[in-house]
């Protein structure tokens, strides 16, 4: 009992900023972070691989019925990536994950992870390019 209270303390924000990242509502991010929990709880062999796994699926299911909302400028920039766009970035870029754990969480090939990476990257620089733009613009 005291492990599974450990892992809730230690990874509970983390992840959910993560699914809060993905899907742009703090509501849906709770409850897909309460059952990635659920199911690390049943499994007594549960990572950190395998919590953030279990929250990249809820967050899947939670897209099919409702949509993206963005909630800060990062996640903003981010919203005509694709899930996986977002999830590869966010892993890498917030929470540090290797190129193979990101692999492993969003069950694709380290090769994907990188180009998922690179697309988002390229869509964040498209986006700081036109809000630079535009303050430009207002400025002048």
């Amino acid at each position: 009992m005291t492990t599974r209270r450990a892992l809730f303390a230690r990874f509970a924000p983390s992840l959910l900023r993560f699914v809060a990242d993905l899907l742009g509502d703090h509501e849906a991010a709770a409850d897909a972070a309460a059952e990635a929990f659920v199911r690390a709880f049943t499994d007594d062999a549960c990572d950190l691989e395998q919590l953030f796994a279990s929250a990249f699926a809820a967050a899947e299911s939670a897209l099919v019925v409702r949509d993206f909302a963005p909630r800060d400028r990062v996640t903003t920039a981010l919203r005509d990536c694709s899930l996986v766009e977002r999830a590869a970035y966010l892993l890498r870029a917030d929470h540090r994950f290797a190129r193979d754990a990101i692999a492993r969480i969003l069950g694709c090939s380290p090769t994907e992870v990188d180009g998922a990476i690179r697309r988002a990257r390229r869509e964040l620089r498209a986006q700081l390019r036109v809000a630079t733009e535009t303050r430009r613009a207002a400025v002048s």
